[in-house]
């Protein structure tokens, strides 16, 4: 998947999560760990298909991102002190 791809898949991702856990960051930390879990999910989807082909722009692929950037919030809460709010 491409770099536009990426930052693309991972905003929509992260703005999900973050509304899901309520992370309460900013517009560019939402995208920064959206990205980081559409990054992610691209690594476990390669491992799991035994493929260098990430899924692109298409709903499994807005699904496992936002299921890891969920999880990617919820780390960055607990580390920021936010979990217990």
């Amino acid at each position: 998947m491409g770099l536009i791809a990426w930052v693309v898949i991972g905003a929509i991702a992260g703005f999900i999560a973050n509304y899901v856990m309520r992370g309460g960051f900013g517009m560019v930390v939402t995208v920064i760990l959206g990205i980081i879990g559409a990054v992610i999910a691209g690594y476990v989807s390669n491992a799991i298909r035994a493929t260098d082909d990430a899924f692109g722009l298409d709903f499994v692929g807005i699904v496992m991102s936002t299921f890891f950037a969920i999880i990617v919030v919820g780390i960055a809460k607990f580390a920021s002190g936010r979990g217990s709010e």
